[in-house]
């Protein structure tokens, strides 16, 4: 399991994807059978993460590098990557307010043990997030935000729009097939189903779509293909991951086989008339005639 620092490393790094999915990290971070973690927990833990492993204004200029891209194209970030941005977004808001304040957070000076401890101090620390102060904050974050070079962020965008595409296909395809009724012969569903939340997973953990990653995501296809996907499902897989030339023609010969066998009735023997090694003639014979 990635640490805070990780996740704040992968900012810092421009690994934006990455840094995503740190919301999810702390909830996980922080949930036992006993103790959730809520959606109102998930706020005062981010902040007291990042403040307590370094918060600086470089990681909210950073941060402002990615919210630019968002603004840019507003489509590319959804689902649980839109909430992992507003989420972040306010806790970036709330350490600029800190940063400005004697409170010991910044300096690492307060140590927590549990979560119930953690809450306990930001409740503590919280008076000072007031409307004025919160005010001056956004307002500086945006400016930062305005400001991104613009062919910083089209770039940004072109490496991250084709990988968040694939994840959003992916998705949308598990969903689809959890859903469809299953026959009483498919018994490899299963298969198809951990196969896609598999290759979602590796997608989770890359910036970008380089050939390595290309290939990694045809092997998962190629295992889901074996797996006798239904029709719509091939449908998904054919977006995900094309079939290359050489596959599209052996899958062409495989079906036209197998088509063959099925319309068109074989002869049950043929016999071969020869001389020397030379093939004179072929005769079709039924088995009812005894082959000369």
């Amino acid at each position: 399991m990635l640490t805070s620092l990780d996740y704040i490393k992968a900012l810092r790094d421009s690994k934006f994807l990455r840094f995503l999915e740190w919301p999810q990290g702390i909830v996980e971070l922080f949930t036992t059978k006993s103790t959730p973690t809520s959606a109102d927990d998930l706020l005062p833990l981010l902040v007291f993460e990042w403040l307590r492993n370094g918060f600086c204004l470089e990681d909210a200029k950073q941060f402002a590098v990615l919210y630019a891209v968002s603004n840019k194209e507003p489509t590319l970030l959804q689902g649980n990557l839109a909430y992992s941005l507003t989420t972040l977004y306010s806790a970036a808001l709330q350490c600029l307010v800190y940063l400005n304040t004697d409170n010991g957070l910044t300096r690492g000076q307060i140590e927590a043990s549990s979560k119930v401890m953690i809450l306990q101090i930001m409740r503590q620390k919280e008076t000072i997030l007031n409307g004025k102060n919160l005010s001056e904050a956004q307002a500086r974050f945006e400016e930062w935000s305005q400001t991104v070079d613009k062919l910083t962020v089209q770039k940004i965008c072109s490496q991250m729009a084709p990988i968040v595409a694939l994840r959003y296909t992916l998705l949308k395809y598990i969903t689809e097939m959890s859903v469809a009724k299953s026959t009483e012969n498919d018994a490899l569903k299963i298969t198809r189903l951990s196969l896609a939340k598999s290759c979602v997973d590796y997608l989770s953990k890359q910036e970008e779509l380089t050939t390595v990653v290309i290939d990694e995501i045809a092997k998962y296809m190629k295992s889901i293909r074996a797996s006798q996907p239904a029709d719509f499902e091939m449908n998904y897989l054919n977006i995900i991951s094309p079939l290359t030339l050489v596959d599209q023609t052996l899958r062409f010969m495989v079906e036209w086989s197998v088509r063959f066998f099925q319309e068109v009735k074989i002869p049950a023997a043929v016999a071969v008339t020869s001389s020397t090694d030379t093939v004179k003639s072929i005769e079709l014979v039924e088995l009812t005639k005894p082959i000369p």
